[in-house]
């Protein structure tokens, strides 16, 4: 099962900004505690010319975020970014001509021991969604024009429930 989440903004028609569309997908929809999650993500350009993207972790304005809600409950990861030195910037930017999809997986999450990003520790339904922000002057010439803006997904559903017997005897090793 895949799950897309298209982006969308206040205000902008189909779900795209620019040109860009954003694209969330998962194998699965149900997840076991502490089982990790891991999504995912595709840019589209849907627009009538080339743009570069910052790549998710490169960013050092704002970048990919991710957020859920369980009822009343909010969670959210901060900002995917790096610290990497100047020097490996020209890995920041995605080239994306008209029509050029690229995919990346993003860091697992909800890990017992893995990466903190969002932890999902009580079962049920989950809406997830994402927020992706390039902020700055808009650059041409040393990478082409930079897309710039906010864009949020629609959200979509992911569900936690109890771990196995199995899961538990696997993390019990684990954590020893």
């Amino acid at each position: 099962l895949a799950l897309l989440a298209f982006l969308s903004v206040s205000g902008a028609e189909g779900g795209q900004i620019d040109g860009l569309e954003l694209v969330l997908k998962d194998d699965q929809d149900s997840f076991e505690l502490g089982q990790p999650i891991e999504l995912r993500i595709e840019y589209e350009n849907h627009g009538s010319k080339a743009f570069f993207v910052e790549r998710p972790g490169y960013s050092h304005t704002k970048g990919l975020k991710l957020k859920a809600k369980r009822g009343e409950c909010r969670y959210e990861s901060s900002f995917l970014h790096s610290s990497a030195p100047i020097e490996y910037q020209r890995f920041a930017y995605i080239p994306l001509f008209v029509g050029d999809r690229f995919v990346t997986t993003l860091p697992q999450f909800n890990d017992l021991l893995g990466v903190k990003l969002m932890d999902l520790r009580v079962p049920g339904t989950y809406q997830l969604r994402a927020i992706l922000k390039s902020e700055g002057q808009r650059v041409e010439g040393f990478v082409g024009p930079i897309w710039r803006g906010t864009v949020e997904s629609e959200p979509f559903s992911i569900t936690i429930v109890e771990p196995s017997e199995e899961t538990l005897a696997r993390w019990t090793t684990r954590l020893r």
